[in-house]
C-alpha cells in the first residue's frame, strides 16, 4: 500500500516562519544565529517576502556540514550574488543558482535529463535512476568498488530530493519512496539546462518507451 506525502500550496510566509524553513533545510536548526547571519536573514526575508519554495532549495543547496565558518562564507557569497540579481525573475534566477551549487556535473545531467518529461509529470524512482544509468549520467566511484551503479543511482536521487528539487513523495508500505515530481518553477530550471546541454527527448533511448507507458 502506497502513501502519498502531500506538499499543500503554502502562501506567503511570515518572517519568522521563511527563515525557520530555510534553517531546517540547510541543516542549521541549532546554530545560534551571529550578527553576520542576522544581516543574511534580513536580506533574504527583504528579497523573497517569504517565498516558501526559495527557502527549502536554497537552504538545501547551502547546507551546514558542521564547520560554522565554512557554511557562513557560500551563504554570504551566494546572498552577495542574489543582491545583484534584478528584480525581474528573481526567483526563478535564485533558485538556478541552487541548481549551479550542485556538487557535480554528473547530478546535473541528472536534473535536466528530468526536463524531457512533461510537467506534473509523476516520476517513478526506480525506472528514473535505471534511465539516468542507460544515458551514462551515473558511474561508479573509481577506488570504491562496494557500492553498484544502482547504489550510486539511489544516491544521486537522494541528493536531488535533499535540495527539494523534487517534491510530492510518495512511498510505499516500507516507507521507501516510489514516486514523486517536481515543481513547474524548477521543472522549467531543468529545461533551460536541458537546452543549454542539448539533451532532447529524441535522445531518450527508445527501449525505455515502455517506461514511461507503464508511469
Amino acid at each position: 500500500m502506497e502513501s502519498t506525502l502531500f506538499s499543500h500550496p503554502l502562501g506567503k510566509l511570515s518572517d519568522e516562519q521563511f527563515w525557520s524553513l530555510f534553517k531546517k533545510s540547510a541543516n542549521a536548526n541549532d546554530l545560534t544565529t551571529s550578527p553576520e547571519v542576522k544581516d543574511i536573514q534580513e536580506e533574504l526575508v527583504k528579497r523573497f517576502g517569504g517565498v516558501p519554495l526559495v527557502a527549502r532549495v536554497l537552504g538545501g543547496a547551502l547546507k551546514f556540514e558542521g564547520v560554522y565558518e565554512r557554511w557562513v562564507m557560500p551563504l554570504r557569497t551566494t546572498i552577495t550574488t542574489i543582491s545583484s540579481l534584478q528584480d525581474e525573475d528573481l526567483v526563478l534566477s535564485t533558485l538556478k543558482l541552487s541548481v549551479d551549487r550542485l556538487p557535480s556535473f554528473l547530478l546535473k545531467q541528472c536534473f535536466a535529463y528530468c526536463s524531457n518529461f512533461p510537467k506534473g509529470f509523476k516520476f517513478k524512482k526506480e525506472e528514473l535512476i535505471q534511465m539516468w544509468m542507460a544515458q551514462g549520467f551515473v558511474q561508479l566511484q573509481e577506488g570504491r568498488n562496494n557500492k553498484t551503479m544502482e547504489e550510486n543511482g539511489e544516491k544521486y536521487f537522494n541528493i536531488l530530493l535533499s535540495r527539494s528539487l523534487f517534491q510530492d513523495v510518495i512511498k510505499d508500505d516500507r516507507r521507501r519512496i516510489t514516486h514523486c515530481k517536481m515543481h513547474d518553477l524548477i521543472y522549467e530550471i531543468a529545461c533551460t539546462i536541458s537546452d543549454s546541454q542539448k539533451l532532447q527527448w529524441e535522445h531518450i533511448d527508445l527501449l525505455l518507451v515502455p517506461f514511461l507507458l507503464k508511469i
